[in-house]
């Protein structure tokens, strides 16, 4: 026999060895002791239920506030809502990427913002100004930036806000 032979003969000898009664009787018994003078908690009886009180739901007959209205019902049309408009600045009619911040200027607590139309022509504005085709509102000037909100029509007759922010030209 090789001396690997001898050596995993003698492994099995050690661990076959662990194998004899390692005093499981004697566990079961202790066990099964504990199990006989277990004693359940006593159960208590619950209250009784309070009576309950019928309520009607008067909106039942109201439409979902989260179905989506169908085209015309209720909402106006986006080019109904842009002719309401009763006056439009020259900055509304071009788009904000055709808009460029050229200075801020700021007097006490005001402040200003110069902005280029692609024709050279400087306009000062100041915030809630509107700038752009889709009812852009100024609503902060900073120290090198003019921040807008935007309305999107989403296509639904709904509009959709998102930020811009102009930044002054380097």
């Amino acid at each position: 026999m090789t001396r690997w032979g001898r050596v995993g003969l003698l492994g099995l000898a050690v661990l076959s060895a662990g194998c004899q009664d390692a005093g499981l009787e004697a566990l079961e018994r202790r066990l099964e002791a504990w199990r006989v003078d277990a004693v359940a908690p006593a159960r208590q009886a619950l209250p009784a239920a309070p009576e309950e009180e019928v309520m009607s739901y008067r909106f039942a007959d109201a439409p979902s506030p989260f179905a989506v209205p169908e085209s015309g019902e209720g909402r106006a049309d986006v080019g109904e809502v842009a002719s309401r408009e009763v006056s439009r600045t020259p900055l509304e009619d071009l788009t904000i990427e055709a808009l460029n911040l050229v200075g801020i200027l700021r007097i006490a607590d005001e402040a200003w913002a110069l902005v280029r139309t692609p024709e050279g022509r400087v306009h000062r504005v100041g915030v809630g100004a509107r700038l752009g085709r889709h009812r852009g509102r100024i609503v902060a000037i900073g120290e090198a930036e003019v921040r807008l909100v935007v309305r999107h029509p989403d296509g639904n007759g709904d509009w959709s806000e998102r930020d811009v922010t102009l930044a002054l030209d380097s």
